[in-house]
């Protein structure tokens, strides 16, 4: 969700405005519309219905986190994030945009400031299965499904600046980690780096974080050359990979 540099113009237009529908990123952040236009061979995998799948009345929500924060571990399996992951990396090259440095792709359409609102488009049926598997597990309610999934590559060094998602978008964020452990904070102030917690998120889970968390805190991946580094000084970090944090 980087839209630091793409996003706080349209940001402050729409104080005020209608959110568009929830995102449900992998990572997260945003793009040209364009890029969710062209298909991919690898488009055709649908992430599995699985009764096992981790539901999100089970999440634990982390007791040295922000209220309305919670993580759903091993909610993939290694071969389902093998399969998105190649799905990923599969994607035509117009779909994917440099923000930074740094890749990313938008998908389902660009939200805009009122009057313009959202601009849908047909996600790509591997990230709309994601998508379903979200509001099966009640990550999402089924009236109220994510229709928008901003995704991020990192390479070390390379993170996200702080920021709020703002009115734009529906009050509820689940991020889909693949491939590596990542550090997520929440901070109350950018410019003070006063940081609420750090989280060490493993690969494979989810974490979902709404209400004060969403429209009071700020969050960021933090742009360091290792995710384990050490957290900023007097934050404890949150080691999600061990199963750390619950309540």
């Amino acid at each position: 969700m980087d839209f630091a540099a793409m996003m706080k113009a349209e940001r402050a237009k729409a104080r005020g405005g209608t959110p568009a529908a929830p995102s449900a990123p992998q990572a997260a952040s945003a793009i040209p519309a364009s890029a969710s236009s062209s298909s991919s061979p690898t488009d055709d995998y649908a992430l599995p219905a699985r009764a096992d799948r981790p539901a999100f009345d089970a999440a634990r929500p982390l007791a040295r986190a922000p209220p309305s924060v919670w993580h759903l571990p091993d909610w993939i399996t290694p071969d389902e994030e093998a399969s998105l992951t190649r799905c990923a990396d599969g994607a035509p090259p117009e779909r994917w945009t440099r923000l930074r440095g740094r890749r990313l792709q938008n998908l389902g359409g660009l939200p805009k400031p009122p009057p313009e609102g959202m601009h849908a488009e047909p996600l790509p049926p591997w990230v709309a299965s994601v998508c379903d598997a979200l509001v099966a597990a009640g990550v999402f309610d089924a009236d109220a499904p994510p229709n928008h999934v901003l995704l991020n590559e990192y390479q070390p060094g390379q993170g996200i600046d702080a920021h709020r998602d703002g009115p734009l978008y529906a009050p509820r964020v689940a991020i889909l980690s693949l491939c590596s452990h990542c550090a997520f904070e929440f901070l109350r102030n950018d410019a003070a780096r006063d940081a609420v917690c750090s989280l060490l998120l493993p690969p494979r889970g989810v974490l979902v974080f709404s209400d004060d968390a969403y429209h009071e805190l700020l969050h960021t991946v933090p742009a360091v050359a290792a995710d384990d580094a050490p957290p900023p000084p007097g934050v404890e970090r949150i080691d999600l990979r061990a199963g750390g944090g619950g309540g």
